[in-house]
């Protein structure tokens, strides 16, 4: 099985890949870096350009291979410039097969690194956690582009944000 991951910031040099199992943390799996991926787990393949768009490739599947997989370009803050008090967050997973497109905020605190749903798409029709009404919003379509827009941003907003196709 071959994931795609793609972003449109060439500023960007880096794209982090992650694995999730039942209720457990996030686990890197590695990362691509300027064409040179950086491997943690060896069982997987990790290639690509980083600059737009790199790939993890799970060769002989099986099923404790079962669970989430994420791909994050570098985590920033959120910056806010005097035309903009709002940060948009652009998504593409390029499989035209999963209905649902989740976004999630990981932050971390003093005690422990916490991930949220902040809501999701389904085809066009987004769903929101209350926790994150009425600043954040979803747009766009769960199997093309779709788009996490968080108005008003706020220092407490810093954050890695995720993206997932399910």
């Amino acid at each position: 099985m071959k994931i795609t991951c793609s972003h449109h910031d060439r500023s960007y040099d880096k794209i982090y890949w992650y694995r999730q199992t039942d209720g457990q943390n996030l686990q890197i799996i590695g990362y691509l870096t300027f064409k040179k991926p950086l491997e943690v787990d060896e069982k997987y393949k990790i290639y690509g350009d980083a600059e737009k768009e790199g790939f993890l490739e799970l060769p002989g599947l099986g099923v404790e291979d079962t669970g989430f997989y994420y791909c994050a370009t570098p985590p920033h803050l959120l910056r806010r410039t005097s035309e903009h008090k709002e940060a948009r967050l652009d998504c593409f997973h390029g499989d035209n097969s999963y209905p649902y497109m989740l976004w999630y905020q990981q932050q971390d605190t003093s005690e422990q690194k916490t991930m949220e749903l902040i809501g999701y798409l389904h085809y066009e029709n987004p769903t929101m956690e209350k926790k994150f009404e009425p600043r954040f919003t979803l747009t766009g379509h769960s199997k093309a582009n779709a788009t996490l827009v968080i108005s008003n941003i706020r220092l407490s907003d810093s954050a890695v944000y995720y993206c997932a196709a399910s």
